[in-house]
């Protein structure tokens, strides 16, 4: 159920998660865009959930802090030594106790969190009802109970709700830094290739949440596309199509510079982040 090459690094982790703390990691799932049937090799990242049974102590959490950092080093030496260069195959997520999953997640305080370079204890920003909703109803177990057992926490109104402030809160100043040409996701003025995976990455995220807060379902990247492509006026169409094929590993659709992928991106961003306020 989990792809190549993410299934090999899944493992990996797994085992350094209990050589450094033997016993501790009671159940590990797999949700993102491998739950969601939407990995892509050099452009997904492996997203978790994992729980763990009884507090850690001081020392346990440096181990798990170790464990990450070990992890990152692995994808590093992956990303310098295996042609070609591609987006780092990583494993982010969110570590809690079993109980926290029957819990509203907006109310719980995860034992800890780890995204790219970044650990933190007792917050997190995947521990939030998009986690939730995908873990309930596509979470693939590596160990522990079937995620159909799990007493996870769903509510719709709070699913939406959500989504639609995410909407506002980080698309809304993310578009307008991406129009002034300023740092916005993996944008880098001097690569064609960051400047079209910061479109994707603006495209598919305000169109996934769009769908969400229509439907109230999550979705994948690139199903989030196809899903634009049918909502969304054909005028929006050549940046829409533009991120399906930079996923797809694709040429560009069409040859525009740089400066034009940021700007209709950033319009594109802003007039979905526009719809939802105007709710």
């Amino acid at each position: 159920m989990i792809p190549e090459p993410a299934a090999t690094v899944v493992g990996r982790f797994v085992a350094t998660l209990d050589r450094a703390l033997p016993g501790v990691v009671g159940g590990f799932y797999v949700v993102g865009s491998i739950a969601l049937g939407a990995f892509r090799p050099g452009r997904s990242d492996i997203d978790f959930v994992a729980t763990l049974p009884r507090p850690l102590s001081p020392a346990e959490i440096r181990a798990l802090r170790a464990v990450h950092r070990r992890s990152c080093a692995d994808a590093a030496v992956r990303l310098i030594t295996t042609p070609p260069r591609t987006w780092p195959l990583v494993c982010n997520g969110v570590f809690v106790r079993p109980e926290d999953l029957a819990a509203p997640p907006g109310l719980v305080a995860p034992v800890a969190s780890q995204v790219a370079g970044r650990f933190d204890v007792g917050s997190g920003f995947d521990l939030n009802p998009v986690t939730w909703w995908t873990l309930a109803h596509r979470g693939i177990a590596v160990r522990g109970p079937a995620p159909g057992r799990l007493a996870v926490h769903l509510d719709d109104a709070r699913l939406r709700a959500w989504t639609a402030a995410n909407l506002v809160a980080y698309w809304r100043p993310w578009a307008d830094a991406l129009a002034r040409g300023g740092p916005a996701g993996w944008y880098t003025r001097r690569q064609q290739h960051s400047t079209r995976r910061a479109a994707a990455w603006g495209v598919f995220g305000v169109a996934r949440m769009h769908a969400t807060i229509r439907t109230g379902t999550v979705i994948g990247k690139e199903q989030a596309g196809e899903y634009a492509l049918g909502v969304f006026d054909a005028g929006w169409h050549p940046v829409i199509r533009d991120a399906l094929a930079y996923w797809r590993g694709l040429p560009p659709v069409a040859n525009r510079s740089s400066r034009a992928v940021r700007t209709e991106t950033a319009a594109f961003v802003s007039h979905v982040v526009g719809l939802v306020g105007a709710r």
